[in-house]
């Protein structure tokens, strides 16, 4: 997985040890929630995805009111002396706000993320969590793929390697 997501570029920015850290984190946190999806009992169906997604949308939420707010009290001049926000929401063309885009796109990620999220459910209780795993950790590979596909970016050969070892991880787990 780290060949996949590994770009060579020579005005990459160096890993320091905060990113480390967070991505350790993030790692053993991902590895966490994959092992309690295991022990979800079989009859529960979709509600532990459903509580899931409540707190994931009460973290947001208040993200982006605490964003909300900074740039309202930037704006008026309550954080800074010059009155210019710190913190935007401005998404569009030009500066021009344009909600009904973000709005829709972020709909549009939700269903296809749920929809994610039900698979991997269904595929940990009917199958083995460590090929699960496996292949969850791929998921730097479906955006090398939809890079590739959508941007025309390059794939490059260290990427390629890292696909071809990681599908070749996740068959060899799946018949042990």
């Amino acid at each position: 997985i780290v060949l996949v997501a590994f770009t060579p570029e020579k005005e990459a920015v160096k890993p320091r040890l905060r990113g480390i850290i967070f991505a350790s984190v993030s790692g053993i946190l991902i590895g966490l929630f994959l092992i309690v999806m295991k022990q979800v009992p079989q009859g529960a169906g979709v509600y532990p995805l459903v509580f899931n997604r409540f707190v994931n949308i009460t973290i947001m939420f208040s993200a982006v009111g605490g964003m909300a707010l900074i740039r309202w009290a930037h704006k008026r001049g309550l954080f800074g002396r010059d009155g210019k926000a710190r913190a935007d929401l401005v998404v569009g063309d030009g500066g021009a706000l344009d909600y009904k885009k973000g709005i829709m796109f972020a709909l549009a990620c939700g269903v296809l993320d749920s929809i994610g999220n039900a698979l991997l459910l269904f595929g940990i209780q009917a199958g083995s969590l460590s090929v699960m795993s496996v292949l969850t950790a791929m998921y730097p590979a479906g955006t090398i793929i939809l890079a590739a596909i959508v941007l025309r970016e390059k794939i490059t050969k260290l990427q390629l390697v890292g696909m071809v070892l990681a599908l070749a991880a996740a068959g060899l787990l799946a018949l042990s």
